[in-house]
């Protein structure tokens, strides 16, 4: 794959949706960075990969301009990995939706990905489900100011 698109940069610039759900991702990593820089992809699945580093990730998605849609679950992402990610959301504005879900964030995590939003205005779906959430209005300190 990674030969192909490479060898094809006009048929990697077609591309608009790609899904690597379930790969290995290190060998696939490789394939999409060899053709982020020139596609115009819209939705990337990376659910279920492991593998990858959430910095990996973080690091091609932090200057996106194309990616509205990213699944990134089930990959056993923690708490820290969303402190990581909270970070894009800073400064991405590209990115409509986001899919958090079954990794294995807390509601510290979550609550450092909610407070990222006041700097976001076009993120509007954001999944995290099937994590290890609780309801304690005690520890709950989002900002949305």
């Amino acid at each position: 794959l990674e030969h192909f698109f490479t060898a094809n940069p006009d048929r990697a610039s077609n591309i608009k949706h790609i899904d690597l759900f379930g790969n290995n991702s290190v060998l696939l990593w490789n394939v999409y960075c060899s053709i982020f820089g020139q596609s115009k992809l819209k939705e990337v699945n990376w659910s279920s990969l492991g593998g990858v580093d959430i910095k990996e990730i973080a690091a091609v998605m932090y200057n996106n301009t194309t990616v509205q849609s990213l699944d990134i679950s089930s990959n056993g992402y923690n708490d820290d990995d969303a402190e990581i990610f909270s970070k894009v959301l800073c400064n991405n504005d590209t990115l409509s939706t986001l899919n958090f879900s079954n990794n294995n964030i807390s509601t510290k995590g979550a609550i450092q990905m909610s407070n990222s939003l006041k700097y976001n205005v076009v993120l509007q779906h954001l999944n995290l489900s099937w994590n290890n959430l609780s309801i304690n209005t005690n520890n709950f300190e989002a900002d949305f100011s």
